[in-house]
């Protein structure tokens, strides 16, 4: 249990952050996804790699009896990674050469695993219903009455019947740490099904809740691990032994904490601990020294276990008050991920023995949705006295934060606390503030709002008062007829006799009606660009660098299919038509004004296909 805290917090927040940096520029939907189904479970006891290898694919001591179930349940950190917890349960019966050892027969198989994946549609491109993946985390197995942490790797995929239903299939090499446990791979066939929560900008960004959600509770079960070593040696194989024989979680093994953030880096905690204690560090080891003293409780208070060896049967609660740092203000704001420290006293008593204390400790809070995540801590405590016990305490659950709710009052897709015009519908670019003549500056700066004008001028167009086509800006006589040679200003009548040469405009009527017909479309929640949507921009691109016709702005228009929210589906089909833009200056369009708004699921269709799309048109 210490090794999958341990593990689980170093693993995420490396691969977290990567995660993170690659959703800064890829902001699409979090995704959860449930399956459902059978289980193969096949021991390895060959030795050597080419054995391994024939037992792998000879399915001649596959294990599928008893009630062979498998469920996951998966959250995508983007496009490319997600995290995924699964339990399972069979029943062993056989395995390779299993009839020439001493194997015992029908044994219940428990497994608890938790697994990074990563989406390897990012390697080679987008497949539309099949998504493979690789896998590796930690997982817990129990069988013939042992437990054993192991490592696990794998690979799978997923297809899609649907936007939302599919087959999902998985397989996974599994590495015990312990001696005593055999490896083993397991197979899952089964049903998926995914379903959209919120977008991960608008809704997990910690350092914006973190204003408004000053109060965090959390409930869950606390495992104590009594430090029984009076060495250093003893004591870092007692934290680091990567099982869980010492670790107890009997009785009601329950933890509360209740947390105050003062601001985004420093809170206080206060929590509560009970708990049955039944063993400790060698207590059930054949031939060791047992320190009664260090663990707090008399000789006398041990009794026989199952197997003849002593076992301790006393009574556990604890209270500490602690002060907390969250490290994000360090590594940078993760979003779903909010590793922690904190020291602090406290108070306990174990068996007849009670004492202070001091502790000191790391976490993380794992956030699911913008209220409710998971958190896991890890602590260790010292007593002051002679006669306390010193122990280690981790624990798991569930965190609530209150507050953090925050509002989209003109429903644009901007949450009031980002959106500068809160109360009028805007854009992402102009911080949630109309553009209403589309002149690229917004109302709230525009001293002309419904009329397009120049930056130079606040908005405003540039008059021309004496009315001879050059804007006042430009005239040295603005209330008096010029021509442009003279700067706007009258000049002596000279008589000329000119050419008149006609001007022969060219015609580009074709060239514009191609592009104004042009349209591209999107997969179900994505704003990644397909092929075909990168063929069509290619040819609009060229045409906007070769054209011989003036071409003012091109405007693009995004929308969405109905499903979903229509706060969620407005901010996806602008960032959509952000990414259109992003694509057509990056291969060269910087001759022309480009302008993009969403419309979310506006103007729909009756194929959903094609409400995934962007409009172009130029003026």
């Amino acid at each position: 249990m210490k090794k999958i805290l341990l593990s689980l917090l170093v693993l995420t927040s490396t691969i977290g952050l990567q995660a993170q940096e690659k959703q800064k520029t890829e902001n699409n939907s979090n995704k959860w996804i449930i399956t459902a189904g059978a289980n193969i479970v096949d021991i390895r006891t060959p030795k050597n790699l080419g054995e391994a290898f024939k037992d792998y694919l000879g399915p001649r001591d596959f294990n599928f009896s008893g009630v062979p179930l498998k469920v996951t349940v998966e959250r995508s950190l983007n496009d490319a990674f997600s995290m995924q917890i699964g339990a399972s349960m069979n029943k062993i019966q056989k395995g390779f050469d299993w009839d020439k050892g001493d194997f015992k027969t029908d044994i219940l198989f428990l497994a608890f695993d938790g697994k990074l994946k990563y989406d390897l549609n990012n390697l080679f491109g987008e497949t539309g219903r099949f998504d493979p993946f690789i896998e590796t985390g930690f997982g817990v197995t129990e069988y013939d009455h042992h437990a054993m942490v192991n490592l696990k790797a794998g690979w799978g995929f997923n297809f899609w019947f649907t936007d939302n239903v599919g087959i999902n299939l998985n397989s996974t090499y599994n590495h015990n740490f312990e001696k005593s446990g055999n490896d083993y791979f397991q197979h899952s066939l089964g049903l998926a099904y995914r379903f959209t929560a919120p977008n991960s900008k608008d809704s997990y960004t910690n350092q914006i809740v973190n204003e408004s959600s000053k109060w965090l509770v959390s409930f869950g079960v606390n495992f104590l691990d009594v430090r029984t070593p009076d060495n250093f040696k003893g004591f870092f194989e007692d934290y680091f032994n990567g099982d869980i024989e010492d670790v107890n979680a009997y009785g009601f093994p329950f933890r509360v904490t209740v947390e105050r953030k003062f601001n985004r880096g420093f809170g206080i905690q206060l929590g509560f601990s009970t708990g049955d204690f039944k063993k400790g560090y060698n207590t059930r080891r054949v031939g060791q020294h047992y320190n009664f003293k260090r663990l707090g409780v008399n000789k006398e208070n041990f009794h026989p276990g199952y197997d003849g060896r002593p076992i301790l049967d006393e009574k556990y609660w604890a209270v500490d008050l602690k002060g907390t740092y969250d490290l994000n203000n360090l590594i940078g704001q993760t979003a779903w991920f909010a590793p922690f420290i904190n020291v602090g006293i406290g108070y306990s008593k174990l068996a007849d023995k009670s004492d202070f204390k001091v502790n000191a400790g790391y976490g993380a809070n794992f956030w699911l949705f913008e209220n409710v995540g998971i958190k896991a801590e890890s602590s260790y405590n010292h007593h002051f006295g002679s006669t306390g016990t010193d122990f280690f305490q981790h624990s798991a659950g569930l965190v609530y934060r209150f507050g953090g709710k925050r509002k989209d009052t003109d429903k644009d897709g901007i949450f009031d606390n980002e959106d500068e015009c809160p109360k009028v519908p805007g854009l992402v670019a102009f911080k949630g503030c109309p553009d209403t003549d589309e002149d690229g500056i917004p109302d709230n700066d525009d001293k002309c709002p419904k009329v397009k004008g120049v930056k130079e001028n606040n908005g405003c167009p540039w008059l021309d008062t004496d009315g001879d086509g050059i804007t006042d800006n430009l005239d040295k006589c603005p209330k008096v007829k010029g021509p442009k040679t003279n700067n706007g200003c009258p000049e002596e009548k000279v008589e000329v006799i000119e050419e008149v040469v006609e001007e022969v405009k060219p015609d580009c009527s074709a060239e514009f009606n191609e592009i104004n017909n042009t349209e591209v479309y999107f997969d179900f929640d994505k704003t990644a660009l397909k092929p075909e949507a990168k063929s069509k921009l290619n040819r609009v691109a060229q045409i906007l660098k070769t054209v011989k016709c003036s071409v003012e702005l091109v405007f693009l228009s995004g929308y969405a299919d109905p499903r979903g929210t229509n706060s969620y589906n407005l901010g996806l089909s602008n960032r959509r038509a952000i990414a259109v833009k992003q694509y057509l200056q990056s291969i060269g369009v910087t001759n022309v004004t480009i302008r993009e708004q969403g419309f979310g699921e506006t103007h729909s269709r009756k194929q959903n296909r094609f409400n995934r799309r962007v409009e172009i048109r130029i003026k």
